[in-house]
């Protein structure tokens, strides 16, 4: 089945470069609130190629409430499905994310999900594991993590490309102001 995107009139969709059906992708998933305003907090989603670290896509937006992300997180993923037929998708499941996860997974039918493990040992409770939460644990995580990514990227694409990975300007600004306490 084929799937198109077709851009919002105002544009939070951005699409740098078009899926490989070879290649397998990776979407992080930032969910706020979606009740718009300048001082609401953004929801976004990035779309990464696994083998390059290169950014391919980017959805931006604080209009967008957390089930429709949802259902925008389906689309992209179908669209990225690559060799892999659905993106693999990470969503912060923190808050607002857990109604994202519940519209990918009961509404839109979407499994390849980043299910967290779970510290007692059981897999019976699934649902209760779906998506990265960030908290005091493991947040350091996530800040080493990106420096180490980033090293990664600027390593491979210094020797291999001329192109940025990182294409969007929203996303480059959040990285700069992420705050470490």
């Amino acid at each position: 089945m084929a799937f198109q995107l077709v851009e919002h009139p105002r544009k939070p969709l951005k699409i740098w470069h078009m899926p490989d059906p070879g290649q397998f992708y990776v979407i992080g998933v930032d969910v706020a609130a979606g009740t718009g305003g300048r001082e609401s907090d953004f929801s976004a989603i990035e779309v990464l190629d696994v083998a390059t670290c290169r950014q391919m896509a980017e959805y931006h937006t604080r209009d967008l409430d957390p089930f429709d992300l949802g259902r925008m997180v389906a689309r992209v993923g179908r669209f990225y499905g690559g060799a892999a037929e659905q993106a693999h998708v990470v969503v912060e499941s923190n808050n607002h994310g857990l109604c994202t996860l519940a519209t990918l997974r009961e509404e839109c039918e979407y499994w390849n999900l980043y299910c967290r493990p779970n510290p007692k040992g059981r897999m019976s409770d699934y649902k209760g594991l779906l998506g990265f939460q960030t908290n005091v644990n493991t947040r350091q995580y996530l800040v080493d993590e990106g420096r180490r990514i980033f090293r990664h990227i600027h390593r491979l694409h210094n020797c291999k490309s001329s192109e940025p990975p990182v294409c969007s300007r929203e996303l480059a600004n959040e990285i700069r102001a992420f705050v470490y306490n």
